[in-house]
């Protein structure tokens, strides 16, 4: 596949955001800001064209490089998404606060302070990316089989995290571990980069240009080139491309 001219890995759109993998220069990309974007097919066949857009960021892994750019807004729309992004800075200092209470509580064996740290980290969960969530790893309360749980909350179960899926009343046969489509493990490197784990559905399947570890956290980087990848890199080959 090509972006314009250059050599595209693989590519994924999703709201007013899009991130592409090429084989390109850091320059190359970075002249991508602002240009009509077009993808085209081996054939040489026009599949989708972007407008709009501004390079937002730019990594590289070896040979490949990988752009995330956001499509420019109005003025109003900039205010309104610099509030959000003030709203979710104060979650996260939240987040920090909350992790020093709990802290204090355990090494003092505090109940008040227990208890104050359950009730407010529920709450603001949902809005912390699964990175942030392991962060504060030790922080989550446990699954509790007893628990009404809503897309997004974080548990403990089993000394792992994980996020719910589907929005639920908690049952005893229902564990984490053992209802795949009800909660996704998170999973993350130590380089940020998540680590595959077998979709159950459309709502957690990979997308083209996700990235993964496999089989496991030490293992080599795959990229998606397909949405909706529920196969693992060596189960469905032509699915993933594996970093340089």
């Amino acid at each position: 596949m090509k972006l314009n001219e250059l050599t595209l890995g693989g590519y994924s759109a999703r709201g007013d955001e899009l991130t592409v993998s090429l084989a390109a220069t850091v320059e190359e990309a970075a002249a991508l800001d602002g240009e009509r974007l077009t993808v085209f097919n081996d054939d040489g066949e026009e599949i989708e064209v972007f407008e709009g857009y501004v390079v937002a960021s730019i990594s590289v892994s070896g040979e490949s490089v990988r752009v995330r750019l956001i499509r420019r807004v109005e003025e109003s729309a900039e205010a309104a998404i610099r509030a959000l992004e003030e709203n979710v800075r104060l979650v996260r200092e939240t987040a920090t606060a909350t992790q020093a209470v709990a802290n204090e509580a355990r090494a003092n064996a505090n109940p008040q302070l227990a208890t104050f740290a359950a009730l407010t980290l529920p709450t603001i969960g949902t809005a912390l990316t699964d990175e942030q969530a392991l962060s504060i790893d030790t922080l989550w309360p446990e699954w509790s089989s007893t628990a009404h749980y809503k897309v997004d909350e974080v548990v403990r179960y089993s000394g792992q995290l994980y996020r719910c899926e589907q929005e639920h009343d908690a049952q005893a046969d229902w564990t984490p571990d053992a209802a795949a489509s009800l909660w996704s493990a998170i999973t993350i490197a130590g380089d940020g980069v998540d680590v595959w784990v077998q979709p159950t559905g459309a709502h957690n399947a990979y997308n083209t240009g996700d990235r993964v570890h496999y089989p496991d956290a030490d293992g080599p980087i795959y990229v998606s080139t397909i949405d909706g990848n529920k196969l693992a890199p060596d189960a469905y080959p032509q699915g993933w491309t594996k970093e340089a």
